[in-house]
């Protein structure tokens, strides 16, 4: 009976097909639920939608952190200069929200980009989350982690504002195996002889990055940015509306000057108004969001554009934890190592009086101001040499984005020729580079700079493997040498290598050798 026999069959294949369907969608779902980021245009990190999609229900808090602490993260970003006004900001809202500010590592220049606050073109807040959650994972995988405490001594906030190591927090919090981003025998010792949860750096940065908040009072995510927000911290601020000015700049990114104005107008009543929020009053005591365990924000970049800030104007405060914070942040100095290391260079290298000269010339705008970098180096380097014996020769440390190799057709390379100059640079490959690095991997100043968990630590497991140097320990060494320079100092307009290192001469760290 063929006919019996095939309508017996269909049930059984029609069975067989949504079984096959299923099995398939459950597959896809898993795949595409598993954490994960993409490497996008210019070299930065994308977050993937399923890296959001992967998040933990619950709060992951452990036992050794403190009964009834909250924390607050946020997304780093851009160069350390950046990075470091980020940190400043992060430090003035947390102490303000009373809330333990969770230090992150130094980030890859420009290993994540926010984009552009004027224009209105940046990513979400819960994207920045994500890629900076996403780069953690990468320094974490490749050995590569430094925190931005392990190279300024933050020592000054410490008593007005809460900090706690990334690292401790993703052990205690997230319950993650933190050994791979720890090379000093502190931290080892504390990943070793701590029991973890199994969890994993993307399901916890998952639970982080996800947009809004996460039931239970766990996580909130933060989503006012630079488009939407400026923060501030004074009585009566909150909810004020305040009308960006736009940026009409000549260059643009299509053919149509007026095309691209009526994009940016778009984009401005896409995000409304411009508020200005009070930020106790929106996310501290009292309001409903000062509730949840964790804060999370995305960028924490500000900078002033036609004279107000784009996203975070809380220094102007009168609250006096504001003042003493902002002055205490005034000065970062770097941490021993790297300070050690620019004053033996100064003594034992160089070992006379010399001047310094920062040329940025390579990267962004500076590359094609070459004339007026060289001009006004040379008019400098004049007025010091006429003060000077001139049957003395004249010692001169050159920090420069311009390999060695390239200088035979500019004034460097003139300079290098003239018997009556003698110039010194530091490279990379240098041996005080490698021992400030491994000093500073030993040392675990970030891990000490916050709070630490009452827990039996046994000093005993040192790593063995190689030290992975991070390429900004050479700017930070050749900052500190040129705050040496006691015969002056010349720097590229426009730079922040050159503000920082008058902040260090200001700031007197080599006062031996500085006048």
């Amino acid at each position: 009976m063929p006919g019996v026999t095939q309508r017996r069959c269909w049930p059984l294949l029609y069975t067989a097909f949504l079984c096959t369907i299923l099995v398939l969608y459950a597959i896809s779902h898993a795949i595409y639920s598993f954490p994960s980021a993409n490497r996008g245009d210019e070299g930065t990190i994308t977050a993937s939608p399923h890296f959001l999609g992967s998040v933990q229900s619950y709060c992951r808090t452990g036992g050794s952190l403190p009964t009834g602490e909250k924390y607050m993260f946020y997304a780093p970003h851009s160069g350390f200069s950046n990075q470091v006004g980020e940190l400043k900001n992060a430090l003035l809202i947390a102490a303000i929200l009373n809330r333990t500010l969770v230090v992150p590592p130094i980030f890859d220049h420009h290993a994540i980009v926010l984009g552009s606050c004027p224009k209105f073109r940046v990513h979400e807040p819960y994207e920045m989350r994500a890629m900076a959650w996403a780069h953690i994972s990468e320094l974490f995988r490749d050995g590569r982690y430094l925190s931005i405490a392990d190279v300024l001594d933050i020592t000054s906030v410490a008593s007005l504002v809460k900090v706690m190591d990334f690292r401790v927090f993703s052990l205690f919090w997230c319950g993650v195996d933190i050994l791979p981003a720890c090379s000093g025998s502190l931290c080892r010792s504390l990943a070793v002889h701590t029991p973890t949860r199994l969890g994993t750096l993307e399901s916890c940065g998952a639970l982080l990055s996800k947009p809004d908040q996460v039931p239970g009072n766990c996580v909130y995510g933060v989503d006012e940015d630079c488009r939407t927000t400026i923060w501030v911290h004074k009585k009566g601020a909150a909810n004020l509306s305040f009308d960006q000015p736009l940026s009409y700049q000549k260059e643009t990114f299509t053919s149509s000057t007026k095309t691209q104005e009526a994009k940016e107008t778009n984009r401005k009543r896409k995000y409304g108004p411009k508020k200005i929020k009070e930020i106790q009053e929106t996310l501290g005591d009292g309001a409903q969001v000062s509730n949840f365990e964790v804060l999370s924000f995305g960028s924490l970049f500000s900078s002033e554009y036609k004279g107000v800030q784009l996203h975070v104007d809380i220094e102007s405060s009168s609250d006096t934890l504001v003042k003493d914070l902002v002055e205490s942040m005034n000065f970062f100095p770097f941490t021993p190592p790297i300070v050690d290391a620019g004053k033996l260079y100064s003594k034992k290298r160089i070992r006379k009086s010399f001047f310094c000269a920062q040329l940025r010339l390579l990267d962004g705008q500076f590359k094609n101001h070459w004339k007026q970098t060289f001009t006004t180096f040379k008019s400098q380097l004049k007025m010091v040499r006429d003060q000077q014996d001139p049957s003395q020769v004249l010692n001169v440390f050159i920090m420069t984005d311009l390999p060695r190799t390239n200088w035979s057709q500019t004034y460097l390379g003139e300079l290098d020729e003239d018997k009556s100059y003698k110039l010194h640079t530091l490279n990379a490959t240098d041996s005080l580079i490698e021992e400030t690095a491994k000093r500073l991997s030993r040392e675990d100043y970030g891990l000490r700079s916050g709070y630490f968990p009452p827990v039996n630590v046994k000093m005993d497991i040192q790593d063995s493997k190689p030290v992975k140097i991070h390429p900004d320990i050479l700017l930070f060494i050749e900052e500190v040498i040129c705050s040496c320079a006691d015969l002056g100092f010349v720097g590229t307009s426009g730079s922040t290598l050159s503000a920082n290192i008058l902040q260090l001469r200001s700031g007197n760290i080599c006062i031996s050798n500085v006048q």
